[in-house]
């Protein structure tokens, strides 16, 4: 409910467009549960390795295969300049240290404070648009994250290993 409200869903008119959205939320427990269940077995870096190996390989197939599925040539890409060069290092990296400090901390979270965690993403793009970009917080949008963040206070205090390393 609180995520429907932040994201102002409205169920009187439905596009094509909100099709990935629905599946992007029907596949976002298995983004919550896949990190945690591969930490069981592997270091953060083996999991994050395997993301990127696997992210790499089916980029570099859409990225190839573009020009015969109507998309642009990849050959008529330039080079970026120092300064451009420059900002994607530095996203990189940080996107980098961002994902493995995420599966790091999932081998810690259960699954059901994995996913209600991964529930603050709008919520934090949300505030993020409106400090960043102007972009206004409706009273909707004030309910909505109201109740996810007192969804996330509550299973915190409820589960008494949540946010602690398991003996």
């Amino acid at each position: 409910m609180g995520i429907w409200l932040v994201l102002g869903a409205r169920w009187g008119r439905w596009e094509w467009g909100d099709l990935p959205g629905v599946l992007s939320g029907m596949t976002a427990g298995a983004a919550v549960l896949a990190p945690k269940e591969a930490r069981r077995t592997d270091n953060a870096l083996t999991v994050f390795a395997s993301f990127s190996l696997f992210g790499f390989l089916i980029s570099g197939f859409f990225l190839l295969a573009g020009p015969w599925m109507g998309k642009a040539s990849w050959m008529a890409w330039r080079g970026l300049e120092a300064p451009g060069s420059a900002v994607l290092l530095a996203m990189g990296l940080t996107a980098m240290t961002a994902q493995l400090l995420f599966t790091q901390g999932y081998g810690y979270a259960s699954l059901a404070a994995g996913t209600l965690l991964s529930l603050l993403v709008p919520v934090v793009t949300a505030f993020f648009g409106w400090v960043l970009l102007g972009e206004s917080l409706t009273p909707p949008f004030m309910l909505g994250t109201a109740l996810v963040l007192a969804a996330c206070a509550l299973l915190g205090l409820s589960e008494n290993r949540a946010f602690l390393p398991s003996e």
